[in-house]
């Protein structure tokens, strides 16, 4: 090894440990901070996942109903409005959650519109936050 090389072994070669020779510290050269703290992400990565079919007409059908029946949409657990909280932008915005898990359906059943329950994102969150999955009467109570 040469003694002009910038790094050098400290237990031998093939010991895996390296130093830095002449380094010397500086302030602005010592400390991370948050702003030097990265971390890559964005790579796109083609997975296979088995998805199980969801007919998009009956969230359609279960808000319609909903609204036509309480005369607007909201969560059923914390009654949050996103209309009333952002304005236009939240009109008629709501979850369908399914409550029959679609993915313990046997290919050929069927899910009533009852079966759909209005729910923020937050309350649809937390419901899905462990298996087996809360109910909308857990989430009730945790809420009260």
């Amino acid at each position: 090894m040469n003694k002009d090389d910038l790094f050098y072994t400290i237990d031998g070669i093939g010991s895996g440990v390296w130093g830095l020779r002449n380094y010397i510290p500086q302030e602005k050269n010592v400390d991370l901070t948050e702003d030097d703290i990265a971390f890559p992400e964005g790579k796109k990565v083609l997975r296979k996942h088995i998805l199980y079919e969801r007919d998009p007409k009956l969230i359609i059908e279960a808000k319609r109903r909903f609204k036509e029946l309480n005369g607007k949409l909201y969560c059923e657990i914390c009654d949050f409005d996103f209309e009333k909280k952002y304005g236009k932008i939240g009109e008629d915005f709501i979850e369908g959650h399914h409550t029959i898990p679609v993915s313990e359906m046997k290919e050929g059943d069927k899910t009533k519109i009852e079966d759909i329950v209005m729910v923020c994102s937050n309350c649809h969150k937390m419901i899905h936050r462990k298996r087996p999955w809360l109910t909308q009467e857990k989430i009730k109570q945790l809420i009260k």
